[in-house]
């Protein structure tokens, strides 16, 4: 059986992506290819969310967490590298 807050949460990561696509572009910020594995990630995990309503519920269950573990350790891959490519070559942050 689906539940319907899962539902609503894959509905709101979809209808975010188009918003997350156009702010990430107008940054132009570098090198955000782990930030996207992440949010992969999330949609992937909610997506086995919704799915283990109705098949197989262990093993999407696991596969679900297995996902979101491994956005998390995409966002701080991401997050590292984009704080390491702000910093000049003196040391100094682009960020003050």
């Amino acid at each position: 059986m689906f539940q319907e807050s899962e539902l609503v949460n894959l509905g709101i990561a979809l209808t975010t992506l188009p918003i997350v696509i156009v702010y990430f572009r107008r940054r132009r910020l570098p090198d955000l290819r782990w930030l996207w594995v992440g949010y992969g990630l999330v949609i992937a995990a909610l997506i086995l969310t919704v799915l283990e309503g109705g098949l197989w519920p262990p093993m999407l269950q696991t596969l679900e967490h297995v996902a979101l573990a491994l956005a998390g350790l995409s966002f701080a891959a991401g997050v590292i590298i984009l704080a390491r490519g702000s910093l000049r070559p003196n040391g100094t942050s682009h960020w003050k």
